[in-house]
């Protein structure tokens, strides 16, 4: 190994010591505060006034852009797929009521006319 980067290599395992984290420890530390996150977000309360408050508090070191990452990645992202597959599901079980009834959902167009309907 060359000498560049035996210290390089130093430098590195100084600095994790110096800094007390490793890469995604931000996003780990923001997982396990997830659903307080979410359930603050809920009550009213601002993107900066939950990251100044973490911050404050020694719970997370990650800068404001980050935090509001983490929140649109794994908050507000989430609920919007769990709007959706709901409402999928809804879909799906109206159709099921439709097939069910015998009734059609929609109307069907057949460009051969049944000569019992016309006048």
């Amino acid at each position: 190994m060359s000498k560049f980067t035996e210290r390089l290599n130093e430098w590195l395992e100084q600095k994790r010591k110096d800094t007390g984290h490793q890469k995604g420890d931000h996003k780990r530390i923001f997982l396990t505060l997830k659903d307080d996150i979410a359930n603050a977000l809920d009550n009213g309360f601002s993107c900066k006034d939950i990251h100044s408050h973490l911050t404050a508090t020694d719970l997370i070191q990650c800068t404001y852009q980050t935090f509001c990452k983490y929140v649109n990645d794994h908050i507000k992202h989430q609920d919007k797929a769990t709007k959706a597959t709901r409402q999928n599901k809804s879909d799906a079980s109206s159709d099921n009521k439709a097939l069910a009834t015998g009734k059609p959902k929609n109307f069907s167009f057949n460009p051969n006319p049944n000569s019992d309907d016309l006048f």
